[in-house]
């Protein structure tokens, strides 16, 4: 199913390319072409180095997982000019949807980095990174819709969490203990930045420090209250978290106010 709607995704971006002879079909067309291809390389990359363990951040950050992503998120990217071209209702809806996409991948490639994660490689400060790329796509999915699209995003987000977080995985899959949050902080994390964002009233860089705040606050700031006792953090690290969301958030800021002025001259 996986492969056949992926082939389905390759044929109708290169029909489209054909049909159009449009150069952002092309480009879309080659992001298309390029997701199939990182099977056969994470095949041989299985067969030269082995298949990778859930216990390491391979299992995430190995080449050819690094290569689907990037093509995955490229590939949406490149189809949301495309999408401008529908009616409202309808661009709005996919466009909304495709965001959510691009939070969710882009969510599993700093997987390694989430102080909640099974690898929390940076300890609480990689709840800033987080922060920066959670705030960065909600920034650019409310400016691109200007309607709700940075709330609409977050639900689609939050929606695919879910229903990962309910699958049940095969016994043979070991899978390391980790922070588990609660539904409520998980869900209330992502809407408060995503409303922060579609009710801009300041600057970017304001905008987006207030996201990272609001997230950091409400996923690190009270998680630890409903956590058995093995998994509760001390204040410190508490504050480490919010902090680093805080500055990751207006980070985000940043990089939008640059790409604003870039885009204006």
């Amino acid at each position: 199913m996986l492969y056949t709607a992926v082939m389905i995704g390759v044929l109708f971006s290169l029909y489209g390319w054909y049909l159009k002879r449009e150069k952002v079909w092309r480009n879309l067309a080659i992001a298309a072409a390029l997701v199939p291809l990182s099977a056969p390389f994470d095949d041989a990359w299985h067969r030269w180095f082995g298949v990778e363990n859930l216990s390491t951040i391979w299992i995430v950050w190995s080449p050819p997982h690094l290569l689907l992503f990037s093509t995955l998120v490229a590939g949406i990217l490149l189809a949301l000019p495309l999408l401008k071209r529908r009616p409202e209702p309808v661009h709005l809806l996919l466009g909304s949807y495709a965001w959510g996409c691009i939070l969710a991948i882009s969510a599993v490639t700093v997987a390694p980095l989430y102080p909640f994660g099974p690898y929390h490689i940076l300890g609480f400060t990689g709840a800033g990174v987080h922060a920066s790329l959670l705030v960065l796509i909600l920034l650019f999915a409310g400016r691109w819709s200007g309607m709700l699209g940075a709330t609409f995003a977050s639900v689609v987000f939050i929606s695919l969490y879910f229903l990962h977080a309910a699958a049940v995985p095969a016994w043979w899959v070991k899978i390391p203990s980790f922070i588990n949050p609660p539904p409520f902080t998980i869900f209330f994390s992502m809407i408060a930045p995503a409303l922060i964002v579609d009710l801009k009233k300041t600057p970017w860089l304001v905008t987006g420090a207030l996201a990272g705040f609001a997230y950091g606050m409400l996923l690190y700031g009270f998680t630890s209250l409903f956590l058995s006792s093995e998994f509760q953090y001390t204040n410190q690290e508490m504050a480490i978290a919010i902090f680093s969301s805080v500055i990751g958030g207006f980070v985000a800021g940043v990089l939008v106010h640059i790409y604003e002025k870039l885009v204006t001259k």
